[in-house]
């Protein structure tokens, strides 16, 4: 309450479903940014301009949340989660909660793999995927065997489910 009398710019209302240990950054719809109460701010959120943007076209969806890999400053990556949350005084802006926290690939996956997954999740064959990430269709095709062992998946709608449900997809920033 202190801080709506105090400070208006940094007023965000605490976000549902964040867990600790994150570190995190509020947006508003301008791209307006403020620290989230009980979070650290993240340093790797706050400079980033195309997180900003990345949270102003996640306000504009109709998405309650968002989560995902993001590789960020120095090529280490992030576990990274978007939530709706009510920003300025008393929440009355619609905004977004962006936090963070650093993390190995889970289940031993690569980089690579990681953007191949990625891929499958959006819908793509495997030509199309070679294609976009200048790969030999039997390259791809290998990272998919790997992919498919290591997250015990049979099919492309397992793995796509799975990989949107964990959130193991590359967030594009």
């Amino acid at each position: 309450m202190l801080a709506h009398v105090t400070d208006l710019s940094r007023c965000v209302i605490d976000p549902v479903g964040l867990p600790p240990g994150f570190r995190a950054v509020a947006y508003d719809r301008v791209g307006t940014r403020r620290e989230v109460p009980g979070h650290e701010v993240s340093a790797a959120l706050w400079d980033d301009p195309a997180m900003a943007a990345y949270a102003r076209a996640f306000i504009d969806s109709r998405e309650l949340s968002r989560h995902g890999l993001w590789p960020g400053p120095g090529g280490r990556w992030h576990e990274v989660r978007l939530l709706r949350a009510g920003v300025g005084f008393q929440g009355t802006l619609q905004g977004a909660v962006a936090a963070e926290r650093r993390c190995r690939l889970p289940y031993d996956l690569t980089g690579r793999e990681v953007d191949v997954l990625t891929r499958v999740a959006a819908g793509d064959s495997n030509p199309q995927i070679a294609a976009a990430l200048v790969l030999s269709v039997r390259t791809v095709t290998t990272h998919l065997e790997h992919i498919f062992a290591k997250l015990g998946c049979d099919s492309r709608t397992r793995l796509t489910t799975k990989a949107l449900a964990e959130g193991l997809c590359r967030l594009d920033l």
